[in-house]
């Protein structure tokens, strides 16, 4: 597992994003800036300097029983 230093940006992109607080199941794009959550949505775009991945399969599960 790879972790963020402070400034950096990761744009996940084509995942699939659950939600169950939310009721949330989708296809969608992450924006982690700063080891944080910055945005989830379709078409999302960072700057330059950003790392991207696409079509990764990544599982991010803290929470969920």
């Amino acid at each position: 597992m790879t972790q963020m230093s402070a400034g950096q940006t990761l744009l996940i992109a084509g995942g699939r994003v659950i939600d169950p607080a939310n009721g949330l199941d989708t296809v969608a794009d992450v924006l982690i800036e700063n080891g944080l959550i910055a945005a989830v949505g379709s078409g999302l775009s960072a700057r330059a300097s950003t790392s991207s991945s696409e079509k990764v399969t990544l599982l991010d599960a803290k929470g969920l029983v």
